[in-house]
């Protein structure tokens, strides 16, 4: 009969044990808080949080730091590498990864889709341009082609880039479980 109480012990361990491994499941890396009171600190979040991130997402990931150091620098809220990095890790510690994600896609997205909306203005007023020069002016006209050839083939490759960020939004979103 003593047999029976410690089989009904370590049955009742066993469901103890299995109900709470069960609910000590881990936060998913975009949900937890970015880790980045010191230059230190921030390199040992991004060894933990490494292999939860793809070589491509890390690459974004560091897009969206540059998109958050050029809003410091053009608020003025910084200047100097130093500062501008301190200010940086103040802006995202803390901070869900995929908060600071969104976020910055955003800013970057905002950025390029000003940059082609600004040249795609630039080519057009060029068009006109051209329409005005004069037969005669050959290196005007000349000059002012290779110029709109440029410049189309920086529109291209801005909306690549837009493209792409727009793809990386979703994905991160996705993932975000947004």
């Amino acid at each position: 009969m003593r047999f029976r109480p410690r089989l009904h012990s370590a049955l009742v361990v066993l469901l103890l044990g299995c109900l709470l491994s069960g609910g000590c499941t881990r936060t998913p890396p975009y949900l937890q808080p970015i880790e980045a009171e010191t230059p230190m600190e921030l390199n040992l979040w991004r060894s933990r949080v490494n292999h939860a991130l793809t070589p491509a997402e890390w690459r974004w990931f560091e897009t969206v730091l540059q998109e958050y150091r050029f809003q410091l620098m053009r608020e003025g809220k910084a200047s100097g590498s130093k500062a501008v990095d301190e200010a940086l890790r103040q802006t995202i510690h803390g901070r869900p990864l995929a908060e600071v994600m969104r976020e910055g896609l955003q800013l970057h997205l905002r950025r390029k889709t000003g940059e082609r909306d600004e040249m795609k203005f630039a080519f057009g007023r060029n068009e006109q341009k051209r329409r005005l020069v004069r037969a005669g002016e050959t290196d005007t006209l000349s000059a002012l082609e290779h110029h709109q050839k440029t410049l189309a083939e920086k529109i291209a490759r801005n909306e690549t880039e837009i493209t792409a960020a727009q793809a990386a939004f979703t994905a991160f979103e996705a993932k975000a479980g947004r």
